[in-house]
């Protein structure tokens, strides 16, 4: 059987992605509660680790005011899907958990390691952020 033959061909594809606006990324991050806590374990070796956890609540439903969308349970769990896999999102989830150790701890931690959940209820977002590092030798004074 033979071919059909095309007359004409598309010169474009198209692509249609969706991701958060950058604006909508800084509001959220800038109006999420955040409650943190975590504790000092002293290792076999006698270095310390530290053992924390953060956790942000979004309320899209506070967001109605400024942004266009419904901010329903659907919308919540596209934003949070969105933010699962946004580059930005995770920048900021880092800064917001290095304030919070220093805040915590006092300093930096060395080898800081992160787990990070989403999850929503209703339209309510969740960010669990689950992280551990060893705390730095304190610094010593000259006699």
């Amino acid at each position: 059987m033979p071919m059909a033959k095309t007359a004409r061909v598309t010169l474009f594809e198209r692509e249609i992605r969706e991701r958060l606006s950058q604006p909508a990324v800084e509001l959220l991050f800038e109006r999420a509660q955040v409650l943190s806590e975590g504790e000092r374990v002293r290792g076999i070796q006698g270095g310390e680790t530290f053992y924390g956890s953060t956790m942000l609540t979004i309320d899209l439903a506070a967001a109605t005011s400024w942004v266009r969308e419904s901010c329903d349970e659907e919308a919540a769990h596209r934003v949070a899907a969105l933010m699962a896999s946004d580059a930005r999102v995770a920048r900021c989830l880092r800064q917001i958990i290095d304030r919070e150790v220093c805040r915590l701890v006092g300093r930096m931690l060395e080898k800081l390691h992160t787990d990070v959940r989403l999850r929503t209820e209703g339209t309510r977002i969740y960010v669990d952020v689950d992280f551990e590092g060893a705390l730095p030798a304190a610094p010593r004074l000259a006699p």
